[in-house]
């Protein structure tokens, strides 16, 4: 890529007048790959992997809530993680409404190592969720749900700063017959980015970038719930399915390093096999459920094409790639957690959620929530 650019006659002044500081580095250093990674706009794909953490964490959470609408025969149950608590005399006591509020917020922290495709980063978010569900009958409940996440990243090494706010709008149904249920869920979601790239040579300079984002998601979940006395085992299968596209964008700024970068497409298929424990402890006031699931999950990329772009003052050269890791093959959510059920129709919970297994990445997370039957 350098010795493309520097070569030429076809790129501005003020590119060609970089040239020779940057080839200097490059011999100083033994390592034309770290130069030329200071000027490859990698980070425009760090928004796909934001839409991809987004989808599969939030998925998550309206599992989590979707198992408050799982029922009983006659009035209205509540339960956590498919672990049916009877009404009747305290918890739930009382309450045959079909709709129910699901509510929740989360804390998130993410890090990525550099590694010779991708530039590394720190993110954090905010995010949370509010659903409206409805069961039709003891069998069936059905609802949607809106999640909002605001994400702020920090390059690597002070390169620069990305902010993405991303909404969900996700429809779900939940069927149930014996031990068994099977849970799905349909969304889209659109991102808005903003983006800054800091580059220290020839002098400080910064390119700007804003973008949208979409995808399509698709999810479902089947469970098998076994409770032998207080304890509560549930194997489960879960498969995700994302497509999701990242717009095209022309950075602007006084940095010579401006890109403009094409359209991205990206589709993934995760698939997650897990186990979900709980025990029951019952009190005056209420119940209390303590739990702790297991997952191992899998990625596959099944479009993961490179990313085509070009120097705004070199343009004339054509397009250079950028080309993105490969998917984990298997890593683990770890995930603690305990559900507290009280009259009226109310439940609330809180969990914690670690990443192990992920290559060059952690991820560590905190979610509570409240759902409501009314």
């Amino acid at each position: 890529m350098l010795g493309k650019a520097c070569n030429s006659e076809l790129v501005s002044d003020k590119l060609t007048s970089s040239c020779d500081q940057l080839s200097a580095q490059a011999n100083e250093s033994g390592n034309l790959d770290n130069v030329v990674s200071r000027i490859a706009p990698d980070e425009s794909l760090i928004q796909r992997r934001l839409m991809s953490e987004n989808t599969r964490n939030k998925t998550s959470r309206l599992y989590q809530g979707l198992a408050s609408l799982r029922t009983s025969s006659g009035p209205a149950s509540v339960s956590f993680n498919n672990q049916v608590l009877t009404s009747g005399g305290g918890a739930g006591d009382g309450f045959s409404s079909p709709w129910t509020l699901l509510t929740s917020v989360q804390s998130e922290h993410f890090e990525r190592n550099e590694t010779s495709k991708e530039a590394g980063y720190e993110s954090s978010n905010l995010g949370a969720l509010v659903g409206l569900g409805y069961r039709i009958n003891n069998d069936l409940n059905l609802g949607i749900a809106l999640d909002w996440s605001s994400y702020e990243v920090d390059f690597a090494s002070k390169g620069g700063n990305l902010d993405s706010d991303i909404t969900s709008l996700t429809g779900f149904l939940s069927y149930y017959k014996g031990q068994f249920s099977v849970n799905v869920q349909a969304g889209y979601t659109s991102g808005d980015t903003q983006a800054k790239r800091v580059f220290e040579f020839p002098t400080r300079s910064v390119a700007a970038s804003d973008y949208g984002s979409n995808q399509w998601n698709v999810s479902t979940q089947l469970d098998w719930a076994w409770h032998p006395g207080a304890w509560g085992v549930s194997p489960f299968l879960r498969v995700d399915y994302l497509n999701t596209e990242i717009d095209a964008f022309v950075e602007t700024g006084d940095s010579i390093w401006n890109s403009s970068t094409d359209k991205q497409t990206h589709k993934l298929l995760n698939s997650s096999l897990g186990l979900d424990t709980t025990y029951t402890i019952t009190k005056s006031w209420g119940v209390i459920i303590p739990g702790v699931k297991l997952s191992a999950i899998n990625q596959s990329n099944l479009s993961n094409d490179p990313v085509n772009f070009q120097l705004v003052d070199a343009s004339s050269l054509g397009n250079f790639q950028l080309r993105a890791d490969s998917a984990d093959s298997m890593f683990y959510e770890w995930t603690l957690g305990t559900a507290i059920v009280l009259p009226n129709g109310v439940s609330t919970f809180v969990s914690a959620r670690s990443v192990t297994g992920l290559s060059e990445s952690s991820a560590r997370q905190i979610t509570a929530g409240i759902n409501w039957e009314f």
